[in-house]
């Protein structure tokens, strides 16, 4: 298991539901932390993350996911759920 930063535009029809319960389903945990970036964890590659939630998006739109661990993150202002979910899972 790994844990993955998820970040997104979605450009025309911004579906976020959709993309967000995707977003949940391929997720072992999961935290939304900015409007359009979640932390996930999960046992899949970062590539086949994105193959995952490209089904449920545009051909417009863009999905960036990159692996992360508690040393290469850092937050400033992040309400007290998200920091806490982070301190605690990360």
């Amino acid at each position: 298991m790994a844990f993955y930063i998820v970040s997104y535009d979605l450009i025309k029809e911004k579906n976020y539901v959709r993309l967000e319960k995707a977003i949940l389903s391929i997720a072992f945990k999961a935290k939304k932390v900015l409007f359009t970036v979640w932390i996930i964890e999960s046992n899949r590659t970062a590539t086949n993350l994105v193959e995952a939630l490209f089904q449920h998006i545009d051909n417009d739109d863009k999905i960036l996911v990159s692996e992360i661990n508690r040393d290469s993150i850092s937050w400033v202002n992040i309400n007290d759920a998200e920091s806490n979910w982070l301190q605690d899972n990360l």
